[in-house]
């Protein structure tokens, strides 16, 4: 960790301004996109309980699953708090939050994507439960091919 309390405040208050003023269009980076990896790389602690407090809004949750999904999945993994964050906006009252909650967990592929997914399929609306089903049947695809690439090999 880098900075003080001030300095983290006075950057994460520069990331939500910025986050709050541009618009979420799917296939384009969101410009305060690194300066949300830099908090989490500076002030990782920090951001988490930050990020309990825009649960709330359906627009600052999109935006930062949005630029979640974004990140390494071997540094997603590393952190679990992140998982559960995205685990838990698979549960949030709006659609388009779980939508990019699914997405995130498709973007980082691997058996951990896969288990939480599974937790999800619930009371989802039907196109979003058919978009865990395909993202799920991608996962599987994906695992058992390298299983079996794996157990040819010796």
């Amino acid at each position: 960790m880098t900075g003080s309390s001030e300095d983290f405040l006075m950057r994460w208050r520069d990331y939500t301004r910025q986050m709050a003023e541009e618009p979420l269009n799917l296939g384009y980076t969101l410009s305060s996109e690194n300066a949300l990896r830099m908090l989490l790389q500076d002030y990782y602690p920090q951001v988490l309980r930050q990020l309990d407090t825009i649960k709330e809004s359906p627009d600052c949750m999109a935006k930062v699953l949005y630029t979640l999904a974004h990140l390494d999945a071997t540094f997603v993994s590393e952190r679990p708090e992140i998982l559960q964050f995205v685990a838990t906006s698979l549960t949030h009252a709006h659609p388009f939050v779980q939508y990019l909650a699914v997405n995130a967990f498709e973007q980082w592929r691997g058996q951990t994507a896969q288990c939480a997914l599974l937790t999800f399929l619930g009371d989802a609306p039907p196109w979003l439960t058919e978009y865990v089903r395909q993202v799920l049947w991608e996962l599987e695809e994906e695992i058992s091919s390298h299983d079996s690439s794996d157990s040819t090999s010796i």
